[in-house]
């Protein structure tokens, strides 16, 4: 072996090292690289920002000089040589004029930088401290002061910091991602919204409202308070009792005006069985009350603002709530009597409306949009007819409008379209309000690791996210760097629709969707820095073969985001498939709902029950797909190592979210690192749902 293999071999566990915050051990490996190869900018510029994180400004100055030296265009070195010396400045002035004397704002804002850099290497209270002289010197600096809410939050002061980002997120001038980054602290830290202060509470359903964060990681938090309140528990009690309990339950109005509730229904699907009860006797209390007003004579009823939002969230689900015999006889009577009110140009009462919404589709009921034109609706009502029939109406024209750009011939693609174009999946929902970034910050933040992406790369960047569904990964990725062209690829029309819908309303012009299918691509020219297919090469009869077609579409230096279903958090799928074979269940929508009732019978214990956690059970697109699939491969983390080798490419690592960080470190000694295999296995084998069944993994080109 040459220097400069034993160099590059030095290089690679440094940089491992360097990514576990292990600056010691990273920085001693990268002297020995740079003894062997002196010359090497990587080595050096790499070993600068080890020292630099050490605070040893000064050396890292010189280090950052001889980078310089060898390359005079390097912008990475320049900065932080710039860095050091204001620094290095910035300590001798303060030396001279004593530590005592006044801080002026450029002292105040190295002082900031110094600060981040300190949070950066886990010297919290440190850093705690310098954030704070900061915020006194810069009183207006809104980034220093999330920035110090949030090491507060780290250090376990947990009021204080809470209180730090209600008073900055009620300023209109709060940074662009404060509340993304309040959402990423509370998940990694685990901060239970139980016994903490009320603003929690608000900052949380602002947060599900406004999507500072994927809504389906802050609704269990939310779910949470909601199960907490009285007049909830009080509900539940009464429909854990029956209709009859439920229909002389205590008063609702409550619960109709719990902005917890209404944020939930509103945002999100509601992934909670005790919620789902409450629900649907709800429901079938306001059908009820609209056919018939005088059998609930005397019942206190929602009002219209909580009969839009539960409609809204039965449009979400997918109308997967439990229906009677009763309520389908109830449900054929009032669509006549609507069918004859929009014919006769008759007044159409909104009580009407909201709850033949909460049970179907308003566009098949009125496919000319009579409804849209019949009233001068109010503003949420309007909103909801909007969902329901202006939506379905433009959704013909999307789909006009997406390409084919390639055949679809093989027999399992066709059953997996024909699955999805049946249930376009995932249910819509707003994507999360992101902090745009560069190609380099994106990487870093999902793999959780620097120096991946070389960001000397001039060329524009290009990403193609493969079986994008209802477009929910493209359009986050193209909003998040928009510096990138990301084209979105399903084989389901009716989803691209829908992605391209929800895409036209934020006006990326970054990003693009067709129809294809991955076994057709083998020989396209254009190649990918990114290639994204997350929840797509377990439906293929053979993923390898659809992974080493992606692997043909990578750059050079191209990445590959890759999730695939998890064989332990499968367990309770695969029981309550067992279930729905043994009685005969079918993927229709009546049969649906009747085995999603009988697995919500079943015991806390039994095996199937299990699947009643899953996010997918809520919804009937997902529900549909997560037990009566097409095909289907599941993969534990040992079996994913030997598919990525398999097609020549190399491991980079786990991607986890905030919430499993959370509990890696609590589960593990702060010495044991992210990217440690057996380590998450471990971990998968104490809690079974860690990976939520999908584990995400990060590779790229082999050698």
């Amino acid at each position: 072996m040459d220097d400069m293999e034993r160099a590059r071999g030095l290089f690679e566990r440094a940089l491992e090292h360097h990514n576990a915050g292990n600056l010691e051990t990273a920085e001693a490996l990268y002297r020995e690289a740079a003894v062997l190869a002196p010359t090497r900018v990587s080595v050096l510029q790499n070993l600068a920002a080890t020292v630099l994180s050490q605070l040893r400004f000064a050396e890292a100055q010189s280090l950052f000089e001889r980078v310089l030296a060898l390359d005079p265009t390097n912008d990475n070195a320049r900065e932080g040589q710039a860095y050091c010396l204001r620094m290095l400045a910035v300590e001798q002035a303060r030396d001279a004029a004593g530590r005592d004397a006044p801080m002026r704002p450029e002292e105040a804002g190295l002082l900031r930088e110094h600060a981040l850099l300190l949070e950066t290497q886990g010297r919290l209270q440190d850093a705690l401290q310098s954030y704070r002289a900061a915020c006194i010197a810069l009183p207006d600096d809104l980034a220093t002061a999330t920035r110090y809410a949030g090491v507060l939050l780290k250090l376990g002061h947990t009021a204080d910091g809470i209180e730090g980002f209600r008073r900055l997120l009620a300023d209109p001038e709060a940074p662009a991602g404060a509340g993304e980054y309040f959402v990423q602290l509370v998940l990694e830290l685990r901060i239970a919204p139980e016994g903490q202060p009320p603003a929690l509470e608000d900052l949380l359903v602002r947060a599900l409202r406004e999507c500072w964060g994927a809504p389906e990681v802050i609704a269990p938090l939310l779910l949470r308070v909601l199960r907490d309140r009285p007049h909830f528990a009080a509900c539940l009690r009464a429909a854990n009792a029956g209709p009859d309990a439920f229909a002389a339950a205590p008063d609702i109005d409550p619960l109709q005006r719990d902005p917890v509730l209404h944020a939930l229904l509103v945002s999100t699907v509601v992934p909670d069985p005790d919620v789902e009860r409450v629900l649907t006797l709800l429901r079938h209390r306001l059908l009820v009350a609209t056919s018939a007003p005088s059998s609930v004579a005397g019942l206190r009823l929602p009002d219209l603002a909580f009969r839009i939002a539960l409609a809204r969230q039965c449009h979400l689900n997918g109308f997967v709530y439990a229906r009677s015999a009763g309520e389908s006889t109830l449900l054929g009577t009032l669509s006549a009597r609507l069918h004859e009110a929009l014919a006769s140009g008759a007044v159409v009462p909104p009580e009407w409306v909201c709850a033949l919404a909460a049970y179907g589709e308003l566009g098949e009921l009125d496919p000319a949009g009579l409804l849209l034109r019949a009233h001068a609706w109010p503003a949420e009502l309007r909103a909801l007819l909007d969902l329901h029939i202006r939506n379905r109406q433009q959704l013909g024209s999307q789909l006009a409008r997406i390409p084919r750009l390639t055949a679809i011939r093989d027999a399992t693609s066709q059953a997996v379209r024909t699955e999805f174009e049946a249930g376009p999946h995932p249910p819509e929902a707003a994507a999360p309000r992101r902090t745009p970034r560069s190609f380099a910050a994106y990487v870093a933040g999902r793999l959780g690791m620097v120096g991946t992406v070389d960001e000397s790369v001039a060329r524009r960047r290009k990403a193609l996210v493969a079986g994008c569904g209802t477009g929910r990964h493209p359009i986050e990725l193209a909003s998040l760097v928009p510096d990138m062209d990301v084209l979105g690829i399903d084989l389901s029309l009716p989803s691209l629709g829908r992605a391209a819908r929800a895409a036209s309303a934020l006006a990326l012009p970054n990003l693009n969707f067709a129809q294809a299918d991955i076994l057709e691509m083998g020989g396209w020219k254009v190649r990918y820095d990114l290639i994204e297919a997350c929840g797509v090469l377990h439906y293929l009869d053979d993923p390898l073969r659809g992974l080493r077609i992606l692997r043909g579409l990578l750059e050079p230096d191209g990445l590959l985001r890759l999730a695939l279903f998890s064989r332990e958090g499968r367990r309770p799928v695969l029981a309550a498939r067992a279930i729905a074979a043994e009685g005969g269940f079918t993927a229709a929508p009546d049969s649906l709902r009747a085995l999603r009732q009988r697995l919500l019978a079943l015991p806390q214990d039994a095996p199937a029950r299990g699947v009643v956690a899953l996010a997918d059970f809520h919804s009937t697109s997902a529900c549909r797909h997560l037990l009566f699939p097409a095909r289907e491969h599941a993969f534990d983390l040992a079996s994913i190592a030997e598919l990525v080798a398999a097609a020549d490419m190399d491991l980079l690592g786990i991607e986890a979210s905030a919430a499993q960080r959370g509990a890696f470190r609590a589960h593990f000694a702060p010495h044991v690192s992210l990217r440690d295999l057996d380590a998450w296995e471990e971990l998968e084998q104490a809690m079974p749902d860690i990976f939520d069944g999908m584990i995400h993994v990060w590779a790229r080109l082999g050698g």
